[in-house]
This record gives C-alpha cells, structure tokens and sequence, in this order.
C-alpha cells in the first residue's frame, strides 16, 4: 500500500505542471471587487519629492518594436481606441489572442511577446489567465481577447475586434467584455526589464513600476512574496487625484490590505474615469527585478493598463574653476546606479586643464574608489556609479612659461656695447679698409734717370 501510495502522489505530482497550466489547481490571484478602503493617504504614501525624482525608462507612448512569441494563438486585427489622440478613437493596429473558460492558457504555451524602446526592452509573459462569473471561478464560454497595440505599452483585456483598417468589420472570434455581463477577467504575466540588445536583467535599487491611470472597473495585484503591494512601497504624489469626485457616483479606487490589491469600483451600470495624476508607483526589490515581476492586471470592462518602469533620477552638475568655464551640459540627470555621460571644458588664455574633482567619494564601475577631491578625468567619469547628487569641477593651472634659449659660447663677451663703441669699430673698419686700398700705390716708385 505504502509504494502504491507514493506511485499515485508521484504521479499527482507528474500531472501537477499540466493541470496548474490550465487553472485546475492554480492558485487563486484573483481579486474580489469588494471590501477594503478608500485609496489615499491612509493607504499610500503621498511623497510628491519622490515621484518628482522619478523618470521613465519604460512608458507607454514610446514603443518603438514589438515581437510575439511564435505561439500560433497570437492572431491580427484592429481595435478602436483613443490611444493617439485621447479626442477621438482612431482604427489601430493589435495583437491578440483569445480565451474562453474551455480555453485558457498556461505557461507551457509560450505567449509572451517583447516591447522595446530606444534603450530598453521589457519581456511579458502570458503564465496564466482566469475567469471569474458572479464571483466564482466558472465564467461563460464568450471567447474574450488579449493583447497589445505596436508603439504603446498597453496590455488589452477584453476589447472586441476589427478585420479592417477602418474599423468596420468585426471579427466574429471574439466579444466585448461588459460590465452588464459581470465577468472578470486577470491575467498574470511576468515582465523582466532588459537594456536593449542585452540578455541581463536591469536592475537598480531605485526601480518603480507605474500602476498608471487606476480607474475603469481594473483592478492590480503584485505576488512576489515581499514586493505584495503594501503602504510601504507604494507612493503617489497628490492624494486626492486618486479619487473621482465625490458626485461622480460614490464610486472609488480601493485598497484591500488583506489580500494586498487595488481595484475600481463599479456598478453593472456605470465606473467612472480619470484624467490624470491617478497614479501609484510601486518600488521594487531587486529580488522582485531579477526574477521578474509577477503582476496581475485585472478587467471587468474591456481596458488597457500600462507597462511602465520608472527609476529614481539624481542631479550631477558640472562647474569650472575661475580659470575656465564648461562648454558642454552644466546639469545632467542621472538614474540611479547609471553612470554620467561627461561634459567639456575650455582654459582660459594662458591656462590649461588639468583634470576634474568630485565634491564626495564616487566608485567607478570596476569598483575603484576615488576620494572627493582627488583626480578625475574625463574617461573616469563617464564610469562613476551614480548613487546620489555629484558635482564635477573642472581644475585649471597656469601655462609654464618656456625658459629663454641659452646663447652659444663664442668665448667673447655678451657685455652690451655701447654707441661710442660701435662708431669707433665702424670708423676703424673703414679705415683699415682704405689702407688696404692704397697699399699698392704707396709702394708703386716711380724711378728718374738723368741723362
């Protein structure tokens, strides 16, 4: 009995990765539209300094490439959407693929796709989706769609279809998620951020992701274990932008602490919209960053949440002595942990450079460490590990001057001559110059003979 045990558990276990890939016995990440607390200041902090300090290495809008895995779920079409002009709805382009609850996906099945912009490039991988109906885990058979428009970091939950570039032909593989219907739909995918054309992961200790524009029945939730969303790392910078107004329909943006999500509030009905500064950004761990983040977006109306990444951005100034004057950038922002791209300087007359000095102790990337004050040049700094607020200045000395030639030892005196001198040599020249002249005369003779 006891090896027929262990042969069913064994086999129990072999099965396990099958059927967890299919949402048999996955854990349940999704997230009840109910309970918790207003989202605000009780729940977030509110750190307007920090989010001013944050610049986007990620964001939506700035996509310049899009791949798909070669998974042959992924399919082509279009959608209507105000992503180009939130004034109207222009036909773009998407990517998609469809489930249903007869045919949800896991991460045996390869969906993933990658988004690049001119430095950086984020991995998204589909692991697994659920459908929740009427707050259970059994969900109508309507294929719903999900996806990504090429050049905007938006991942799509639940939007309906064209086959044209008008948008007039719907596509018949697919329906509109509707709150009417009271589905919900959360899909889990894990995002690595690269730098462009590399394989490593990039990671700082200064790394937030945007929960962006929280608002239209979606819903968000973080599952690495010690990056769940908590107060503590999550920041906004105004508090009351993270509500609507209190007439649009006593609906809000909540926070569960229990089950460590957020989520918006709706009605069969009516959800509400905002327009901007409705923003959380969440830091993360380096573990977080290196194994990717598990994030979990949740729609109960067809939506789009943004992939974006953020990082801590810190001031390093450039400035001369009284002997020269910077020509390059003066102020330069730096992510943490990057390294600074340099500046240039120009002497002043009859000065040169001689080499740059930092107002604090820097590391350069091969981990020298270099005292404030001490030398720099100008290929050492383009290799400091930025980790707070520096000042480069650029040193300046005098040109020496070039000693005076030595005259040749003729052995004659140097003394300097004076006027006098001079006429005398001229005078005694000239006249040793006629007497030569006159030499031959003087002793021509001329000889007489008297007859």
């Amino acid at each position: 009995m006891k090896k027929k045990r262990i042969k069913g558990i064994g086999l129990l276990f072999a099965l396990a990765p099958l059927l967890c890939s299919h949402g048999v016995f996955a854990a349940d990440y999704s997230m009840n539209y109910s309970g918790g607390e207003a989202l605000g200041s009780s729940n977030v902090n509110i750190n307007p300094g920090l989010v001013n300090s944050l610049a986007p290495l990620f964001q939506n809008k700035k996509v310049d490439y899009l791949t798909t895995s070669e998974s042959t779920r992924w399919k082509s079409g279009y959608i209507l959407d105000n992503i180009i002009d939130s004034s109207r709805k222009d036909c773009v382009e998407f990517k998609y693929f469809t489930i249903d609850s007869n045919n949800l996906i896991g991460a045996d099945e390869n969906l993933s796709l990658t988004m690049s912009n001119n430095k950086y490039s984020v991995d998204v991988s589909f692991d697994d989706i659920q459908l929740v109906n009427n707050g259970t885990q059994a969900a109508s058979n309507k294929p719903l769609t999900i996806g990504v428009a090429p050049g905007w970091s938006y991942i799509y939950g639940g939007w309906n279809v064209y086959s044209d570039a008008k948008c007039t032909e719907d596509k018949t593989d697919s329906e509109r998620l509707e709150r009417k219907n009271d589905e919900r739909l959360f899909v889990k995918m894990n995002l690595k951020l690269h730098r462009k054309g590399q394989k490593s992961i990039y990671s700082t200790n200064g790394m937030f992701f945007g929960l962006t524009d929280i608002d239209a029945a979606q819903s968000y939730k973080i599952l690495n274990h010690g990056n769940e969303l908590t107060r503590e790392n999550m920041f906004a910078k105004d508090a009351s932008k993270l509500q609507p107004s209190q007439y649009v329909s006593g609906l809000r943006n909540m926070f569960v602490s229990e089950g460590n999500y957020i989520y918006s509030q709706y009605t069969t009905e009516n959800d509400f919209a905002l327009s901007e500064g409705n923003d959380i950004f969440v830091k993360l761990t380096q573990a977080t960053q290196q194994e990717g983040l598990n994030a979990v977006f949740g729609f109960a109306e067809a939506a789009a949440s943004g992939v974006e990444y953020y990082n801590r951005i810190l001031n390093v100034t450039y400035t001369s002595d009284n002997n020269g004057k910077i020509t390059g950038i003066k102020d330069e922002k730096v992510p943490i942990e990057d390294n600074p791209a340099g500046s240039k300087q120009v002497p002043n007359e009859d000065y040169e450079f001689k080499y740059w000095i930092a107002d604090k102790d820097v590391v350069l990337t091969d981990g020298t460490t270099i005292k404030a004050g001490e030398q720099l040049t100008d290929e050492q700094i383009i290799k400091v590990v930025v980790t707070e607020d520096i000042e480069f200045k650029a040193i300046h000395a005098p040109i020496p001057e070039e000693p005076a030639p030595a005259a040749p030892n003729t052995g004659a005196s140097t003394e300097e001559l004076n006027a006098s001198q001079i006429a005398i040599s001229v005078i005694g020249i000239t006249l040793g110059a006629l007497m030569i002249g006159l030499l031959p005369r003087l002793c021509h003779k001329k000889l007489g003979f008297k007859k």
